[in-house]
């Protein structure tokens, strides 16, 4: 259940930078 938590942080927090820095993306 833990990985999956980790997982989901991760994920939400790339999108997010993909929304803030899109040239980047």
């Amino acid at each position: 259940m833990i990985v999956l938590l980790i997982l989901a942080v991760v994920t939400l927090a790339y999108l997010f930078y993909a929304i803030v820095k899109p040239e980047k993306f």
